[in-house]
């Protein structure tokens, strides 16, 4: 696979080792911030997920260490794939960001990091319109956290998941709310080692995913050829159009 773009990811140096030459990425990125401009419609259950399971790291307390600074879903080759970004803040130090892909490392940041208040409130109860749709009453902030990362991909018809890679004219591309502020924005191309996404798919993998799909759903990308005049092709090699005749003697 031949890559056409002006940065660099994590899983470039892969593409060295049995790659389709002729298939072609264009990978630009490209970033829409109104959600009224978005080219696939995903507002019905994709925002209602987010907001349902956008109130349970919310920093309100200086004692706390860890905030929810924005989670999304990743749509990639195919796969759906939901991640938060957390943010770790001590005070005279500046911010470190850390995306996470499962519950259990999202875990792994609270017990690293997190201080009591942080841990206290992963336990106390969630409150959003996701509690009214659950029998029980007991629903911690944890269970919500785990909930996204098991619902969210849900909310993305399975069989329209394809047809969204198709209208952006991208193998991956993030849909993602930011908590505070509410924003929501969709991201092209985005830049994989950014977001850590090597943790997902280790860099020969992902090249090989990216390259499949492009080549195999997508279709070959590479440009057509062009037809050259035979004249033109001669001239291009230095040779005209006595180069094979033999020239006739002066009588």
């Amino acid at each position: 696979m031949r890559i056409i773009s002006k940065h660099r990811d994590y899983y470039d140096g892969a593409l060295w080792f049995d790659t389709d030459p002729k298939c072609v990425f264009i990978r630009k990125m490209e970033r829409i911030e109104n959600p009224k401009d978005f080219p696939i419609d995903v507002s019905a259950g994709f925002t209602e997920t987010l907001e349902d399971h956008s109130y349970y790291i919310r920093r309100r307390m200086v004692e706390r260490r860890i905030g929810l600074e924005d989670q999304g879903l990743l749509f990639f080759c195919g796969s759906v794939i939901p991640y938060v970004m957390l943010s770790i803040k001590k005070w005279g130090v500046e911010a470190k960001y850390v995306y996470c892909y499962n519950m259990d490392d999202a875990l792994k940041i609270f017990k690293k990091y997190g201080k009591k208040h942080d841990h206290a409130y992963l336990a106390t109860e969630a409150r959003s319109m996701w509690i009214s749709r659950k029998p029980s009453k007991k629903f911690t902030k944890q269970k919500q956290m785990a909930a996204f990362f098991e619902d969210a991909p849900e909310s993305i018809p399975k069989d329209k998941v394809v047809d969204h890679h198709f209208t952006m004219k991208s193998p991956y591309f993030i849909l993602k709310r930011t908590v505070e502020r509410n924003d929501r924005e969709m991201v092209v191309n985005p830049v994989l080692k950014d977001i850590s996404f090597y943790k997902v798919y280790p860099p020969p993998q992902a090249a090989q995913e990216i390259e499949m799909f492009i080549g195999g759903v997508f279709g070959n990308q590479a440009p057509p050829m062009v037809e050259v005049a035979d004249d033109v092709r001669l001239a291009k090699h230095g040779f005209d159009k006595w180069s094979f005749r033999k020239e006739k003697e002066d009588k």
